[in-house]
């Protein structure tokens, strides 16, 4: 999957950007960075995190819909 939404568990931003990729009908994968030590390390207290798989960039918080519909592109169909 292209999209990749790095998160914690009882995380509210991370629910928050997870509604808004919803919102724009994105089709996205969910990790727990919690289940991988290299992920913690790598993202910590950074997170949620928005990354586009295919091109290897990503979007860390703060951030508001408008960012995200920009990051994610003008075809929202979830396959961008």
């Amino acid at each position: 999957m292209r999209w990749i939404l790095y998160s914690r568990n009882e995380c509210p931003l991370c629910e928050y950007a997870a509604n808004i990729l919803r919102t724009l009908k994105v089709e996205f994968t969910e990790v727990d960075i919690d289940a991988s030590d290299s992920l913690v390390s790598r993202y910590g207290v950074q997170v949620p995190v928005i990354r586009d798989a295919h091109h290897k960039r990503e979007l860390g918080f703060p951030f508001e819909p408008a960012d995200v519909a920009e990051f994610v592109g003008a075809d929202t169909d979830g396959q961008s």
